[in-house]
């Protein structure tokens, strides 16, 4: 029963309709949600990632002493960042 459960929320937020509980439940389970969207891979098309917190001190970088949220697919390995505001 859980796992259909869990099935209509994966779906109801692929099709940008899930509410918010779906989408806090979906992320307690290790997806990435931003903006109120599930997000997969846009290398792949994976939707698993592991999370390391990262120092933004790099010159490429303008504001020094920032962090960001860095996102690592696990099946293709392709890495985004997500800039803590």
């Amino acid at each position: 029963m859980e796992r259909e459960a869990a099935e209509k929320r994966y779906a109801a937020a692929l099709r940008g309709e899930a509410s918010q509980d779906d989408l806090r439940q979906l992320e307690s389970d290790g997806y990435l949600i931003a903006g109120d969207r599930l997000i997969l891979c846009p290398v792949c098309g994976h939707d698993r990632f592991d999370q390391q917190r990262r120092s933004m001190t790099n010159p490429v970088f303008t504001t020094t002493g920032s962090s960001a949220d860095t996102r690592i697919c696990q099946r293709c390995t392709n890495v985004m960042w997500f800039a803590r505001g």
